[in-house]
């Protein structure tokens, strides 16, 4: 029979882990997978009798989608007659809606919020955890689970499917803080067409060893090239860091690509002059933290605002860039195509 996931079970990942309890005397196993046969009929549409030497695997499936499993025990008398079960499960759906919010704040401590994945390939782990957050009591902290202890850590947290749309931006932002002040911490954000880590090679953001206690916003665009999928994954890593904290994870549609903000009434303004970026805000925002990101995720200048900000990237080029203001709780995020 099955051990994981159970016959029937809706909405699991789409790159499951499927494992069945092992057979007596079995040395391996015919695995028969895929949509077709109904649950009645042998399915055979993405392995057809491939043969496993262990009692389980993981491949990638559609999002939304019913697949069904026979799983025939093999050994050097061949192959068994008497395994005819068929399990059936259906994966999540992809999300479509935008913007989406993942506030943790539903999360079941400790566990990650429901169609989400950690993937931890350290002592340290990922788990919702409060009384610490941005916006409320609830965050996803990456620690090691024995305290405050130094850890080198790489580890992975990653969201459910989004469908996309060939000609528009998708807008995704997060916020993240040290454990404390003074460590050296980095976090990056990625995304793939699929949720498996090796997958998630395309760096959106990043803040690489960042001593800062206090939330800081990452942002990134993602520019699809053909309608499709995307994933996107959080790493925390450090060498001997405490872990950290992320929260307020947003995914939103910013529609056409390259249609700027267009607001020159804005109390933020950004705008090009001489292949320059000019930030001009009001006096509430003196001695807000500016960073301007590009689509590749990095960080081309970090700094201090007061009244006129003249921001020269040296020779970056044309493209689209995310200009981020800061000062304590307040945020403001304005994009800029330089052509």
């Amino acid at each position: 029979g099955m051990d994981s996931p159970e016959n029937g079970a809706n909405e699991i990942f789409t790159n499951q882990w499927f494992s069945w309890i092992p057979a007596n005397y079995a040395s391996s196993y015919d695995v028969y997978f895929g949509t077709d046969g109904g649950g009645t009929v042998t399915p055979t549409n993405v392995f057809n009798g491939e043969n496993f030497p262990e009692n389980g695997f993981s491949t990638i499936m559609d999002p939304g989608t019913a697949y069904y499993l026979q799983v025939v025990p093999r050994n050097n008398m061949g192959a068994s007659s008497g395994c005819t079960d068929i399990y059936s499960f259906t994966t999540l759906e992809a999300i479509a809606e935008f913007p989406y919010l993942q506030s943790i704040t539903d999360a079941l401590l400790p566990e990650p919020p429901a169609y989400w994945q950690t993937v931890d390939y350290s002592d340290a782990i990922w788990e919702s955890f409060e009384p610490i957050g941005h916006d409320d009591d609830k965050s996803m902290r990456c620690s090691n689970p024995g305290g405050i202890v130094e850890t080198a850590y790489d580890n992975w947290f990653i969201s459910p499917p989004f469908e996309v749309a060939n000609g528009s931006e998708y807008y995704i932002s997060s916020y993240y803080k040290g454990f404390s002040g003074g460590k050296a911490e980095t976090i990056q954000l990625f995304w793939g067409a699929t949720p498996n880590t090796e997958d998630l090679i395309n760096l959106l953001y990043e803040d690489v060893e960042f001593t800062n206690g206090n939330w800081q916003k990452a942002d990134g665009i993602y520019i699809p090239e053909s309608d499709g999928l995307v994933y996107f994954g959080w790493k925390a890593a450090s060498t001997n860091g405490f872990g950290l904290f992320l929260d307020d994870i947003v995914v939103d549609n910013w529609g056409t690509v390259g249609i700027g903000d267009g607001d020159l009434s804005a109390i933020v303004r950004v705008y090009n002059q001489t292949n320059n970026i000019i930030v001009e805000a009001a006096e509430s925002w003196n001695g807000a933290d500016l960073k301007v990101v590009n689509t590749m995720g990095q960080i081309l200048y970090s700094g201090q605002h007061f009244n006129q900000t003249s921001i020269n990237l040296n020779n970056s080029g044309k493209g689209l860039y995310i200009v981020t203001l800061q000062k304590g709780n307040k945020v403001e995020t304005k994009k800029l195509m330089l052509h």
